[in-house]
């Protein structure tokens, strides 16, 4: 019998565990199917969020996010939904209730948070607030396919799912992921601006301080392509000696999405989804929430479709 050389095993073994860990990938659900988002709009429980509420709806917000989300195919059906949380500016993916919901009122933060022109940093209004509030679904939605598939995470979770947001807004149009993954960054701004004397204990969530997941997202953005995303360097807005390392990070990110997310994606559906234009036109003035009794918002300015 012939034995293989040191060098040919180099290669063999490699292979035969990345095609062992991917027929377990394949395995963990094997009824899964795709089209499994459920959508829901509660009734808002604060009378102050009925004009958000009526201007998510006419802007068919869920319904985008669920056409975005179609090509993942998932175990079983998956209910996103907007609701009222008492006053808790919050969103989450619940475990023991296999749903993700987002509460109004942190919706409403985001749009309260919109610059009146466009940034420096070329980010416009209405990227203000599609970019986080995509970013916020996408995030949710990375904690879910994480417990639904029961993916391998090694490290903490909260940072994967924000890796997982980064790569979905990444799989869009060249433009609109631009315009993504900037209107997401500016959400964090606020936080960059203000000098905040930090306890130890602030240190323990398990989420990164706004400062880490504002510079982890530009990274991942810059290492996918550092042509479309170089003037962050040349602007400041990614420190040199972290952009050193962000092709790596993004290739390693890369790497795990290829191998644990990819084969729960229909290809040719993706494809399709994808590859449709999504973001609002970038002239586009967000709708305002007015006052009672000052008149009817503009619900279409978000609504693509």
């Amino acid at each position: 019998m012939k034995i293989p050389s040191a060098a040919s095993l180099k290669v063999i073994v490699p292979a035969i565990t990345l095609a062992m860990l991917a027929a377990a990938v394949a395995e963990i659900t094997p009824q899964s199917s795709t089209h499994r988002i459920a959508i829901a709009y509660e009734t808002p429980t604060n009378p102050a969020h009925d004009r958000l509420y009526d201007l998510l709806v006419e802007a068919r917000v869920l319904e985008q996010i669920q056409e975005i989300l179609s090509p993942f195919r998932l175990p079983k059906p998956l209910p996103i939904s907007i609701e009222g949380c008492d006053g808790e500016s919050d969103a989450r993916y619940l475990y023991s209730e296999t749903r993700i919901k987002v509460c109004y009122e942190y919706l409403d933060e985001i749009w309260k948070d919109v610059p009146t022109e466009t940034t420096t940093a070329g980010v416009t209004p209405i990227d203000a607030i599609v970019g986080p509030l995509a970013d916020v679904f996408f995030h949710e939605f990375g904690h879910a396919l994480i417990d639904l598939h029961q993916i391998p995470v090694l490290g903490r979770e909260e940072y994967a799912a924000d890796t997982m947001s980064a790569m979905l807004m990444l799989l869009l149009a060249k433009d609109e992921a631009r315009r993504l993954i900037m209107g997401a960054a500016y959400w964090y701004t606020d936080d960059l601006k203000t000098a905040v004397t930090l306890k130890p204990t602030d240190f323990s969530s398990v989420h990164g301080t706004p400062h880490q997941r504002f510079f982890n997202l530009l990274c991942i953005a810059y290492g996918a392509n550092q042509e479309m995303f170089g003037d962050l360097v040349g602007k400041g807005y990614l420190p040199e000696e972290r952009a050193e390392d962000c092709k790596s990070e993004f290739q390693q990110a890369a790497h795990a999405f290829n191998l644990l997310i990819r084969p729960h994606i229909d290809q040719s559906l993706a494809r399709q989804v994808f590859g449709k234009r999504w973001m609002p036109d970038v002239t586009i003035r967000p709708p305002h929430l007015p006052k009672p009794g000052s008149g009817t918002p503009d619900n279409s300015a978000l609504s693509t479709n």
